[in-house]
């Protein structure tokens, strides 16, 4: 599970996004998905080694 705050999806050409969010701080949302955080790894053309969190969505 990855836990989130708020999230949005395209309305369409032209109409912008539609944005989710629970009405009050105590509402917990997640989806189905993968979460590793602090994962370190090394891109040699680019940045050299870094420490990220990654998330996946599973849909």
């Amino acid at each position: 599970m990855v836990t989130f705050t708020s999230f949005s999806e395209p309305r369409g050409k032209g109409q912008g996004v539609q944005w989710f969010a629970p009405t009050d701080a105590e509402t917990i949302m997640f989806l189905a998905g993968i979460e590793i955080r602090g994962w370190t790894s090394l891109r040699k053309m680019k940045d050299g080694e870094t420490t990220d969190d990654l998330y996946a969505f599973l849909s």
